[in-house]
């Protein structure tokens, strides 16, 4: 019983964005992500071009870190 609950509360954790996500957290920028898959979903759960206030879409186009591997 105990590890089924220990896995709902895991997944719980990770459905909330418990998984390393945190748009309030410390500044993060182009240098930090290893893949331009990377850098999108995190500009894109932290508010997107609405709110980006991590400055990871610098001409405001709509995707993140463009110099990284992967970028379109």
């Amino acid at each position: 019983m105990r590890c089924y609950v220990f896995a709902a509360i895991a997944a719980l954790a990770i459905a909330c964005g418990g998984g390393g996500y945190d748009p309030d957290g410390p500044d993060r920028n182009c240098s930090d992500f290893t893949s331009w898959e990377d850098a999108q979903t995190f500009y894109e759960k932290a508010g997107g071009p609405e709110e980006d206030r991590h400055r990871l879409d610098h001409d405001g186009d709509g995707v993140a870190c463009q110099s990284l591997p992967g970028a379109p």
